[in-house]
């Protein structure tokens, strides 16, 4: 009984190598990253050569009939990949060219390292393992049936003994497709994923204005992952900096650390979503798995947790109860809803002044077009939640406008841990409802184990509360979940300087100036940082960057005057003071900010006053008021002491 192993070509063309069995295309034997369809484009064009390949054939081969997708788009957008992955050009192409309204034609030399291709029709790209080999039998002829020159098969089918090679190859090919579906659909084994990184996925519409719906299932993605209770994933803000990255994914694994990288696309047409997935072992670039599914977009909150759920069978994760009851209920949402929320959330993480005004309306018209979608009130509440940080409302306002919102949000669904985390928040800021705020994040912890945000919002709790090491343990866990986020990792450095480890919080904040330069806040807690170290012109020069990077954001004003005042040049602080005061006519001015430069002046009774007025204005920096190490020359007095009592910090 013979045995026949698949064997695939390795193509050779100038310094680059494509292996269609393990997906791989290398230049000078390093991975060039690229997606499934552009190098399966590849291949097809590497499998003919000097011959022009029609768009219809690309169409017939890549995306038969059936397939939901824009094919005009997909293949643009393919063949742009392609390019960029070969460092070609349409007009002067040195692998491929293409041939006007016709078709591709590869135009390069191309040697064959293996045995040679056999023929498919819709190309299958095997990325996987090894394929167990297969045994194929033929059976005797039977005496009494057909000549001699006729063989018979299972099925009573006579044919001849001339058509036998081909029989053979058809298949042994059937037999590779089947082991291909069946093995890019069952669980890997032996891999044992503890955690894991969501790409951003590629917008194949082929309009940049639809790259808030990419972004928003990569989102989703991520928070549907993210509540496996035993699986670590890679928060939004870094993930997203891979965007259009070059390095390959053992190189992305390594920087965010992870086990396995999950890349795709997303595609909507009318009502229809595609999403296509699929799974790479980070550890050897191995393809593990891959799928794509349709969907109504009505059902797009149900898609995103059956992906979650098969992403887990295949990565061996096992689902505790708890588990598969945040995975369990999908309440189907509004398609418009939907949309108008994804195009809130894109706007949110912009973080300019002007975003964060159109995310609200956004989210607003969410709500608008379905009063029972909870998600839209969570990401309304989030956006008012930081409105005071870009001026937008004061404080008060700000946490008037996010407290009914989340609160509704809660109502319609208590299992959103980010609303939990968020309501927590405006308790520790706004409320200073200390017991409340550590019940609420101790809530969305458990909802979402890895809500990065929860965790660092948590540490700002626990270092406002002089409790520094568990502090520490929630900065340390948000940013394995988030390692390239700058808020986290500029409040790490900060959380240091609340401690008064200054050295280590100077050292943090450095490595942030050189891998952040533009990240103002990195350069505000430094200079509080160098000042305690007794470097004050050192201190005036990171205030002044933290200032014009800002483009003179009130605060870092603050601190400049603060360095001036202690750096002993006092008529530069009390003009900038003077012009703070002028500008909380007209906008939002902290007045914790103006009391630390009245601090820095020597003039503490002016000092209180303004610290005063920041409790009466529900100031969210009164929440560090126990910790502050710049606040350490009026501790002693009484009306302090005062102020840590009524905000119940005084224990």
């Amino acid at each position: 009984m013979p045995t026949l192993t698949p064997s695939f070509p390795v193509y050779r063309f100038g310094i680059f190598e494509a292996n269609p069995r393990s997906g791989e295309l290398l230049k000078k034997g390093v991975r060039v990253p690229l997606q499934v369809k552009p190098f399966q484009l590849l291949i097809v064009l590497l499998q003919e050569q000097g011959q022009i390949v029609t768009r219809d054939e690309i169409r017939n081969r890549l995306w038969p009939e059936g397939t939901f997708v824009e094919f005009d788009d997909s293949l643009n957008s393919a063949v742009k990949k392609l390019r960029t992955a070969l460092n070609d050009s349409a007009e002067h192409p040195r692998f491929f060219e293409t041939v006007p309204k016709v078709g591709y034609r590869f135009v390069a030399p191309v040697s064959i390292v293996g045995e040679t291709a056999i023929a498919m029709g819709p190309l299958e790209t095997p990325c996987l393992d090894e394929a167990s080999p297969t045994d194929y039998e033929r059976q005797e002829p039977t005496t009494s049936g057909p000549s001699d020159r006729e063989t018979s098969y299972s099925g009573a089918v006579s044919i001849p003994w001339s058509w036998l090679p081909i029989v053979s190859v058809v298949s042994l090919l059937l037999a590779i497709l089947t082991l291909a579906i069946v093995y890019l659909r069952r669980p890997a084994a032996g891999l044992r994923v503890e955690s894991i990184a969501v790409l951003p996925m590629e917008n194949l519409s082929g309009d940049p204005q639809q790259q808030y719906f990419a972004d928003g299932m990569t989102d989703e993605l991520i928070t549907e992952l993210a509540k496996l209770s035993s699986l670590n994933v890679i928060s939004r803000t870094s993930a997203m900096q891979y965007r259009a990255t070059r390095k390959s994914l053992p190189v992305i694994a390594r920087e965010l650390k992870v086990d396995a990288i999950l890349e795709g696309s997303a595609l909507r047409v009318g009502d229809r979503v595609r999403v296509s997935v699929q799974l790479v072992d980070a550890h050897n670039d191995r393809h593990v798995w891959a799928e794509s599914y349709e969907r109504e977009t009505g059902d797009i909150v149900q898609l995103q947790r059956d992906i979650a759920e098969a992403i887990a069978g295949q990565i061996q994760i096992k689902l505790t109860p708890a588990d598969r009851q945040r995975l369990s209920s999908a309440k189907p949402v509004n398609p418009e809803a939907h949309e108008a929320y994804l195009k809130g959330l894109y706007l949110w993480n912009e973080r300019t002044t002007e975003s964060l005004k159109s995310s609200i309306e956004y989210f607003q018209e969410a709500i608008n077009r379905d009063p029972s979608y909870a998600l839209a009130y969570s990401g309304l509440a989030d956006a008012y939640d930081v409105a005071s940080d870009y001026d937008l409302f004061s404080p008060r306002e700000s946490y008037s406008k996010a407290r009914a919102a989340v609160l509704r949000a809660l109502e319609l669904d208590p299992s959103l841990a980010q609303a939990h985390a968020t309501l927590a928040d405006m308790k520790a800021a706004y409320e200073w409802d200390w017991p409340g705020a550590e019940a609420e994040f101790m809530r969305a912890l458990e909802l979402n184990p890895g809500y990065a945000t929860a965790h660092h919002w948590y540490a700002q709790y626990l270092t406002g509360q002089g409790r520094y090491e568990a502090a520490f343990a929630e900065i340390r866990r948000a940013i394995e979940l988030d390692p390239l986020s700058p808020s986290i990792n500029a409040f790490a450095g900060s959380a240091f300087y609340m401690a008064r480890q200054y050295d280590k919080s100077a050292e943090r904040m450095l490595k942030m100036t050189v891998s952040e330069p533009t990240y103002a806040p990195a350069h505000y807690f430094l200079g509080f940082t160098r000042e305690k170290q007794g470097q004050l012109n050192e201190a005036v020069i990171e205030f002044q960057k933290a200032v014009d990077l800002s483009g003179g954001d009130p605060s870092y004003l603050a601190a400049l005057g603060h360095g001036y005042a202690l750096s002993g040049n006092r008529h530069r602080a009390q003009v900038i003071c003077a012009k703070l005061q002028k500008r909380a006519t007209t906008e939002y001015v902290s007045s914790y900010d103006i009391a630390l430069v009245y601090l820095a002046l020597g003039q503490k009774q002016q000092a209180l006053d303004w610290l005063n007025r920041a409790y009466e204005e529900d100031d969210p920096n009164m929440n560090f008021l126990k910790v502050d190490p710049t606040l350490d020359d009026i501790r002693s007095d009484q009306r302090f002491q005062n102020l840590l009592q009524r905000i119940g910090l005084d224990q």
